[in-house]
Formats: C-alpha cells, structure tokens, sequence
C-alpha cells in the first residue's frame, strides 16, 4: 500500500463516497452499492 492510502472499510467509514470505492475498485457504482447491501445484511443475520 502506498503512503497515505487506507483500506477501502477506513474510507469508507471516513465518509468517502461510494463511486470513489467503485473506481478504486474496478466496479460499477451499481454494483459496489450491491455489494455493501449484502455485506450489511450477512452482518445483520451474524453469519
């Protein structure tokens, strides 16, 4: 990692936006928004 990145949960945690972490990435905005859906639903249900 390069001086002065973070992991895209510390960004996104700070407040970046999600069309930053689909570039960063290499996914559409679509799909980073799907993504970070079923990250929180399998969070919810604990699996």
């Amino acid at each position: 990692m390069q001086p002065g990145t973070r992991s895209a949960p510390a960004i996104h945690a700070n407040g970046r936006n999600v069309p930053e972490l689909a570039r960063r990435y290499g996914m559409t905005e679509r799909g980073m928004y799907k993504l970070i859906f079923r990250v929180r639903n399998r969070m919810r249900e604990g699996a």
